[in-house]
């Protein structure tokens, strides 16, 4: 279990372990949304794809290559150092541990509930009513994940751990708190009115997804995060 534990912290396995999510999503999106693409996009991901549209990056499969190319080299260094990949059922371990992380962020007595309920009426209406809370909690788990925990909240740590001669956990701690406001006050950049109650639970997700980033990896962080908004979305009913 810590060979586990240990091994699926590294980015050498967070960035594959996540690749299967963002080819299905693209896929999905393409075939299923191609007209009413911004229904299930995450503004996180317009954010981070505005930002390759700049420099002329706009083609889906240009910027699959790109993260394919940066998984590549983050295998390269790990395997430099001496990593050794974990056998092929540790994905499926980490799916599980995502589960149950999601399940304590939100209750899902609802949703299974509903779904034991929903099964009378047959699989092809509720399967296809599900599919756009499907890619909403994929694209915020992937591109939320991708730009709060893995660009800002890595970069906060490796800044903080040349200006502050510190503790370790003092910087995580800090790293953490700043990167969770900025998470936090970003949902509020569309047409989402500010409230302290929806900051402050946003701000607490953000701590524990980050807690979850720095301690789990960016493939656990993820999925969790995949995983509770899809519970979410169903226990609020929307659908």
């Amino acid at each position: 279990m810590t060979g586990y534990i240990k091994k699926t912290r590294f980015l050498a396995f967070g960035m594959p372990a996540i690749l299967p999510l963002i080819v299905f999503y693209e896929i999905m999106v393409k075939v299923q949304y191609r007209e009413m693409i911004l229904d299930v996009r995450n503004s996180a991901e317009l954010f981070l794809k505005d930002f390759f549209a700049a420099f002329g990056l706009n083609d889906p499969i240009i910027l699959l290559s790109i993260y394919i190319t940066a998984t590549g080299i983050a295998i390269y260094f790990a395997r430099k150092s001496g990593y050794v990949f974990p056998r092929y059922y540790a994905i499926f371990l980490v799916v599980i541990e995502s589960m149950v992380y999601a399940a304590f962020l939100g209750s899902v007595t609802r949703f299974i509930t509903n779904q034991l309920l929903r099964l009378q009426t047959g699989l092809a209406e509720p399967l296809k009513e599900l599919l756009p809370q499907i890619l909403m909690a994929v694209s915020a788990g992937v591109y939320e994940e991708i730009l709060f925990r893995l660009i800002m909240l890595g970069f906060l740590l490796l800044l903080l751990r040349q200006l502050m001669q510190s503790k370790r956990w003092l910087q995580i701690a800090t790293a953490v708190f700043v990167s969770s406001v900025i998470f936090s006050v970003f949902h509020y950049a569309s047409y989402e009115y500010f409230t302290w109650s929806s900051f402050t639970f946003r701000f607490v997700a953000g701590c524990i997804l980050g807690l979850l980033f720095v301690h789990r990896g960016l493939a656990v962080a993820v999925y969790t995060h995949a995983f509770y908004d899809f519970f979410f979305f169903l226990q609020s009913g929307n659908h």
